[in-house]
């Protein structure tokens, strides 16, 4: 649904750009993040340690995904949970982890 108060050119940006947020969604399924986060807020360095990434990648998509409610970032370079981080773990009530990891593979997206 658009909205008539936006601009359209913007509208267009933000729906052009669901697949970079999809993808950062599915960079934090694979990561394991939602149950990195699960003890409890944490650092971006401590973050990249336990996943084997850049600090500096993982930073900016972490920032990208918190900014849709998937995590939080609670201080520079510290992040907590939330429930959307829950649903994104092995222990999430939803368990959704699994269903978006399938969802957002990049099979998905490849042309036959």
């Amino acid at each position: 649904m658009t909205d008539p108060e936006r601009a359209a050119g913007e509208q267009a940006l933000e729906l052009a750009n669901g697949y970079i947020v999809a993808r950062a969604v599915h960079v934090f399924a694979e990561l394991g993040l939602g149950d990195a986060l699960a003890a409890g807020p944490r650092t971006v360095e401590e973050l990249a340690a336990v996943t084997g990434t850049d600090a500096g990648f993982l930073l900016r998509v972490l920032r990208l995904v918190a900014s849709y409610g998937v995590g939080r970032e609670l201080e520079a370079g510290r992040f907590g949970p939330t429930s959307l981080s829950h649903a994104l773990s092995d222990g999430g009530p939803d368990r959704v982890r699994a269903a978006v990891l399938q969802s957002s593979d990049e099979t998905w997206w490849q042309a036959s």
